[in-house]
């Protein structure tokens, strides 16, 4: 098992005990009001994440910043397509509801890749003709 692996398990199970404490803590205050109940759920996730980010602050660092925002921006667009269409349409749109992000961030991934290789190409072209 890699460090990169190791630590994306971590962060599974940071945000898998995250949902785990926000659904004790809904339990536990079943008389509160929902804003109460969301602020505390939100509190707990700002730490989760706060202290997740400190643990791959590191090995972060060596991952180049063009391909973070390549992989964000890729996610941002499959959770816009999804939510676009589920407000368009209904949910039975999408073949397995939100499974579908998969195959989603697969295309836009895949897409996004073969549209760098094919300006890389076609650059070097341009070069060569001038």
């Amino acid at each position: 098992m890699t460090w990169v692996t190791w630590r994306i398990y971590r962060v599974q199970w940071a945000i898998a005990l995250a949902l785990l404490a926000a659904s004790a803590l809904n339990r536990a205050h079943v008389a509160a009001s929902a804003v109460t109940v969301a602020a505390g759920a939100a509190l707990l996730a700002l730490l989760v994440v706060a202290a997740v980010g400190m643990l791959v602050r590191a090995p972060l660092r060596r991952v180049p910043e063009n391909a973070i925002k390549f992989v964000v921006g890729s996610m941002l667009l499959s959770f816009g397509t999804l939510w676009t269409m589920e407000a368009l349409a209904t949910a039975a749109v999408w073949w397995n509801g939100d499974l579908s992000l998969i195959p989603l961030l697969g295309i836009y991934l895949g897409g996004g890749l073969l549209i760098a290789q094919w300006m890389r190409v076609t650059s070097k072209k341009a070069v060569e003709v001038q």
